[in-house]
């Protein structure tokens, strides 16, 4: 890959080194999962490592973060989970069991100090150029060192190991590896109010009157606290409705509840993962992009919204995304012609796939008259005094429809498609021609269908857009 002045600072971690960064790794106690997080992920060398070690793990989620545009297609390629392209201004919405880094040499201190704060009993093993700690000559490198110092973080050697990698370079490198343990005031526990409170059994009562007096009274006190907690419980449950309503299509205590059985963390970032997905999913809904793409191109649209369901759902991701999507729109659409457009020319006479191919149907371009196969549903002719339409082969219909709206401007609930026509039993006879919006067409018990362009303008639009975006004029 050719390097642009973007990736000055791109050095893909050798495998040797990649290997030492990953040796060991382990779920956490309560857990069969391993959730680990590269930040300046590049290309994904180490979660390659990582994945090409599987057999090691029972269970793996590899999340990454990547600035250059070029490594993010790879990255998405691969799979991994994509969280975003900044990770100095990353806020993460899960937790992860490690973070393991290699970040540009000259930015070390500050990608370790954001990977501290957003840790959360997490264990961070990264490599940072050695004067990052043998020479701590600013704020940031001497609060790495006192935190390395604090937690009991080692620090090893590693020379310049970079010397005979992909990209060479003389710096000498450390690796820090270093845990930040969970605190009490975090999310997942619960702070005892009363840890003064003396513990008795139920076998306790009845033993001496002092004995049976604290005993009463901390079952008092536990009674109490549970009919509290029932009161906040339900302020909670109508807070979530309130604020997830138009955000969020999901039972929020069902969800919680197939989570019976898992740790508190395994809790929490499961919920937030299907938190997160929902409500990405309800964005791509609200756009109502999909009612205008053929089938085709919705696989690769929801590719990337399974894509962008790992991404955190903030204002700027959600920003991006409708700016890429309007951008591209051109893109896409025009893939939805292409798509039309391979569909009814694979049906030419020389095409050997298909039983049936008719001269009307040209191999480089759709003729004004064309024919396509298996539109009507045979079994249904002998029973009814209308003509119904097949509809496991309708999609095609109804994505050539999409294909010529965007050409002609139109919305697709403005126009009374085909399968409409069908539907509202108004195809009567074999043999007879009925008009559409775009096309006139008539069936025959055979079933095939044939079809006339209405308008000649729209057919030479739509073979001249499919043929430019497949490269074919000036052939």
């Amino acid at each position: 890959m050719t390097m642009k002045n973007g990736f000055k600072n791109f050095y893909p971690t050798p495998e040797n080194i990649a290997l030492k960064l990953i040796s060991g790794l382990e779920p956490p106690e309560d857990s069969n999962k391993i959730r680990i997080l590269e930040p300046s992920a590049g290309k994904g060398d180490i979660l390659d490592i990582i994945k090409d070690s599987r057999s090691r793990f029972n269970n793996l989620e590899l999340y990454c973060i990547e600035k250059e545009s070029d490594f993010q297609s790879i990255l998405r390629d691969k799979d991994y989970k994509f969280l975003g392209s900044d990770f100095l201004s990353f806020t993460p919405d899960c937790t992860f069991d490690y973070i393991i880094m290699n970040p540009p040499f000259d930015q070390g201190a500050k990608h370790f100090l954001k990977a501290w704060d957003i840790a959360s009993d997490t264990e961070i093993r990264c490599l940072l150029n050695a004067s990052t700690i043998g020479n701590p000559c600013t704020e940031e490198r001497k609060l790495v060192c006192k935190i390395i110092e604090d937690n009991n973080g080692t620090v090893e050697q590693l020379g310049s190991c970079f010397e005979f990698a992909e990209r060479k370079t003389m710096v000498d490198v450390v690796m820090v590896t270093i845990k930040k343990e969970i605190k009490d005031e975090d999310i997942y526990s619960f702070e005892k109010l009363y840890d003064q409170e003396k513990q008795f059994s139920i076998d306790d009562i009845n033993r001496n009157e002092v004995a049976n007096n604290d005993v009463f009274e901390n079952l008092e006190i536990r009674y109490n606290k549970v009919r509290e907690g029932i009161k906040k419980l339900i302020q909670v449950k109508n807070e979530i409705e309130y604020y997830g309503k138009d955000v969020i299509d999901l039972d929020i205590f069902e969800l919680l509840g197939n989570e019976n059985g898992n740790s508190d963390k395994d809790t929490f970032n499961n919920c937030s993962n299907e938190i997160r997905k929902a409500a990405w999913d309800n964005i791509f809904k609200n756009t109502k992009i999909q009612n205008v793409l053929t089938e085709k191109v919705k696989k690769k649209i929801n590719k990337v919204q399974d894509q962008q369901g790992s991404m955190a759902f903030t204002a700027t991701n959600m920003e991006n995304l409708y700016s890429d999507l309007f951008q591209n729109m051109g893109n896409i659409m025009n893939d939805c012609i292409i798509e039309a457009f391979d569909n009814l020319t694979k049906y030419h006479e020389e095409n050997r796939v298909y039983k049936e191919g008719w001269k009307t149907n040209e191999r480089w371009m759709v003729g004004q008259k064309f024919i396509l196969p298996r539109c009507i549903d045979m079994s249904f002719a002998q029973y009814h005094d209308h003509v119904s339409l097949d509809y496991s082969h309708s999609n095609e219909l109804r994505d050539l429809e999409k294909a010529f709206c965007f050409l002609e401007g139109k919305k697709l609930e403005e126009i009374k498609p085909i399968c409409d026509i069908f539907h509202y039993k108004e195809v009567k006879k074999y043999g007879k021609w009925y008009d559409s919006e775009f096309l006139e067409f008539k069936c025959f018990k055979k079933g095939t269908m044939h079809f006339k362009f209405k308008n000649e303008s729209l057919w030479s639009k739509f073979n001249q857009v499919a043929c430019e975006g497949k490269n074919w004029l000036g052939m």
